[in-house]
């Protein structure tokens, strides 16, 4: 009964997510929804509420006018003559447990040769339309996660919109005097779990998975103290003052720390990929001066 009671708990919850969004989509239940701006109102919600690791979580991002007119929406670019859609112009806001956040842009076609045109829907007043999210589609620049996955945790997120005018005319129609939405809209926030896949159960056993990324949860305070001194003593003296991408390992000695870090050359499926040699051991003194580097051979 014990295992049962979750899994119930859990339809429970996802099932009353679901009707409120509906009744949102039905304008009976707006404070579902961030709050309206200049006549437009924006949610979210979670097809499910507990993924496993190697799953793909996807969610419906909904914007409704509110307004009493008719207005055009640019939801960011078009390929292929209306063939592909990119709506570049929401973004996800994801914050973990340890209440760490990072903001989640769509990553979009590797590179446009032809025509591009505005991601532009007319929206009448009082209508709804929905976009369909996963979360792979989406990208953190300042942490390098591409083609996003997510590790075992509690998880919580919010989309946000930038309205635009019209930014391409490739059409060679003239969309400067048209009725653009502009300005920034913000959804409601939700909350969904990840799980251990079996995979990940097993990837335990394999070289370097015991090493963090700076700033994460399973460290100490004065562990990401030593951390963040590492990264800045690497990325100002090895890696010419650019954002450096790794994974550390933390030991406490007697007389300060010693770090371990891998650096990170790529991803492969969420998981970082490492090179021979692309690592540094730092020794550092307990206030984080680094006092000897040894790069890898």
């Amino acid at each position: 009964m014990r295992r049962v009671l979750p899994c119930i708990l859990c339809a429970v919850l996802l099932s009353v997510t679901r009707v409120a969004f509906a009744a949102w989509l039905l304008n009976e239940s707006p404070e579902v929804s961030g709050a309206a701006t200049n006549g437009l109102q924006m949610a979210i919600c979670p097809v499910r509420l507990r993924w496993t690791s190697d799953e793909n979580p996807e969610f419906q991002v909904a914007l409704r006018n509110v307004r009493n007119e008719d207005v055009f929406l640019n939801l960011g670019m078009t390929l292929g003559n209306g063939s592909r859609h990119y709506p570049d112009a929401v973004s996800l806001l994801l914050t973990d447990a340890e209440g760490h956040s990072r903001e989640l842009h769509l990553t979009g076609p590797p590179g446009v040769a032809g025509r591009v045109d505005d991601y532009a829907v007319g929206f009448q007043s009082g209508s709804v339309h929905i976009l369909k999210l996963r979360l792979s589609q989406f990208s953190s620049l300042r942490t390098h996660e591409y083609k996003m996955k997510l590790p075992k945790g509690h998880y919580k997120m919010m989309a946000r919109f930038e309205g635009r005018g019209a930014l391409h005319k490739s059409s060679g129609m003239d969309w400067a005097a048209w009725n653009f939405w502009e300005g920034t809209l913000q959804s409601n926030i939700v909350e969904f779990d990840v799980q251990e896949s079996k995979s990940d159960s097993k990837s335990d056993s394999e070289p370097f998975s015991d090493l963090r990324p700076a700033g994460d949860g399973h460290f100490s305070a004065d562990e990401q103290r030593i951390v963040a001194a590492a990264r800045a003593y690497l990325e100002s003296h090895v890696n010419r003052g650019k954002p450096l991408d790794a994974r550390y390992r933390v030991k406490r000695t007697r007389d300060g720390y010693e770090v371990f870090a891998m650096f990170v050359a790529g991803y492969e499926n969420g998981r970082p990929l490492y090179y021979p040699g692309g690592h540094g051991f730092l020794v550092l003194r307990a206030d984080g001066r680094v006092t000897r580097y040894m790069p890898g051979e």
